[in-house]
């Protein structure tokens, strides 16, 4: 499997967890999981594009410590400023940044 491939799974995977579409309304499409796969795909690709603005680099891969804490913290806390500053409330209000905010804590 592609690194393509497996971020697209895992997106998929977290928004199907914390928006499964059996709680979904059946009349249109589950935006909601929607716009957590779009957050999940942004993140990989802005630290992708901006490693030495990232840092947790290099840490990251030492999940026991707690620098690897402190960065995946971190950029958990990146990723949802980002959020604000950068989408409309209609797609992410609060709430919902702060139930992606729980999300992926819950995924440390």
């Amino acid at each position: 499997m592609t690194r393509e491939e497996q971020i697209e799974q895992k997106a998929k995977g977290l928004g199907q967890k914390y928006f499964p579409n059996k709680y979904n309304i059946w009349a249109r499409p589950n935006h909601e999981a929607q716009c957590v796969e779009f957050a999940c795909k942004e993140m990989v690709k802005w630290v992708d594009e901006h490693p030495k603005d990232a840092p947790w680099e290099g840490i990251l891969i030492h999940g026991n410590n707690d620098a690897y804490r402190l960065g995946y913290k971190n950029a958990i806390e990146k990723a949802c400023e980002w959020l604000r500053r950068t989408q409309p409330q209609a797609i992410f209000p609060d709430t919902m940044i702060e139930r992606f905010k729980k999300a992926m804590n819950e995924q440390q």
